[in-house]
């Protein structure tokens, strides 16, 4: 057997054992330690490999995943959809003024003065900003902000980039989500950087140059709508030191018109307090969903399980919670309890009560004693 598995490539690890009478078996005091010791090894060759040539594609791919889960079923928030969609309008106007980039013409600093680089969408956790920044990441028409998704559509050196900090472990570190939003813009440049260093060993100063250039580079786009980048949950985002992040340096300000921020964080942390003391910079403050959008998230997300809930039971809900995240995960468990209890009602004696009214009373009582959200 070892010389087979040497002769297909094998490496063999050796350890001592002995008989023991008692327990009529061979006992090994190293075995264990052996083993761990070589499966940790192969792990990390294997993981290495993969690392080495996949990591930054796989994070990619992640975003992609990200937005695609966070949009899905997505309901109401109409106003701040139109909000979003109309915030960097004013750019179809000054453009008009043939201001262009001369800083000696007087309208070449109003319009960098008349309106806000960065969009900041704050809220509480469940509010439902995930989904706002992911919409507006995919499919919501933008006025004067480029329309071309790159990698969320497949393409690169997109004029739109996204990224939901902590879709992955790593997409929490600061190097990399600020790779992951260079290769949607420069996907060359963001690759090379990903080839000489791991997710876990990517740092900063690797990456921090590369990223202004790419900006700036967008910016000098002839022809080119204004890029959007999209960053959702600031709030998640960690670095080698606490400076890195809170201070929002590698956000620039000096970009003025040229290239758009929409960034989400949750109301309360530091944060949200930088988003809203940032030069051009507007917060958009998401709170509860109206009535009518509640209604409607739960009746969506119950027909997206092949379920119907009983009108009484969705205004029960809605009363208690106008918060998406809550009324997502009532929803779900309404429905999940739903197809449970009918099977079980439906294997009642004939003489029971009738499974479909029992069932809704069981729906109503549950929902009834759900705590607020």
């Amino acid at each position: 057997l070892r010389a087979y598995l040497e002769q297909e490539g094998a490496r063999p690890s050796e350890y001592t054992a002995h008989w023991d009478a008692q327990s009529q078996r061979l006992e090994s005091d190293d075995f264990a330690e052996t083993t761990v010791r070589a499966l940790v090894q192969t792990l990390g060759r294997v993981l290495a490999a993969e690392d080495a040539g996949t990591w930054l594609d796989d994070e990619l791919a992640a975003q992609r995943a990200a937005a695609a889960r966070s949009v899905e079923g997505f309901v109401g928030r109409a106003e701040e959809l139109e909000f979003i969609g109309e915030f960097w309008s004013f750019d179809r106007h000054i453009r008009t003024m043939e201001s262009g980039d001369d800083p000696a013409n007087p309208l070449f600093k109003l319009r960098r003065q008349i309106g806000d680089s960065a969009l900041a969408v704050i809220g509480d956790t469940g509010s439902g900003k995930s989904a706002l920044l992911a919409k507006a990441a995919t499919d919501l028409v933008i006025e004067g902000v480029a329309d071309r998704r790159g990698t969320l559509d497949g393409h690169t050196g997109a004029t739109r980039a996204y990224l939901q900090v902590g879709a992955t472990s790593r997409s929490s570190r600061l190097p990399v989500a600020l790779l992951v939003l260079l290769a949607q813009l420069n996907y060359p440049a963001a690759r090379r950087i990903a080839d000489r260093a791991s997710g876990a060993a990517v740092g900063l100063h690797d990456v921090l140059d590369a990223w202004n250039a790419a900006l700036h580079h967008v910016m000098s786009w002839p022809g080119v709508a204004t890029p959007l980048v999209i960053v959702d949950g600031l709030d998640r985002l960690r670095g080698e030191s606490p400076l890195e992040v809170v201070s929002l340096s590698w956000l620039p300000t000096d970009v003025g018109d040229r290239v758009r921020f929409l960034l989400s964080a949750v109301d309360g942390t530091f944060p949200a307090g930088a988003l809203g003391s940032r030069p051009s910079t507007q917060v958009l403050a998401l709170t509860g969903m109206s009535l009518e959008d509640a209604r409607a998230l739960v009746v969506g997300r119950a027909a997206a399980h092949h379920k119907s809930i009983p009108g009484s039971v969705v205004e029960q809900l809605v009363a208690k919670s106008t918060s998406p995240r809550w009324l997502s995960v009532a929803t779900n468990l309404l429905v999940t309890l739903m197809a449970h209890d009918y099977l079980a009602l439906r294997h009642l004696p004939a003489a029971a009560a009738d499974p479909e009214r029992a069932l809704r009373r069981i729906v109503e009582d549950t929902a009834r004693a759900l705590p607020p959200g």
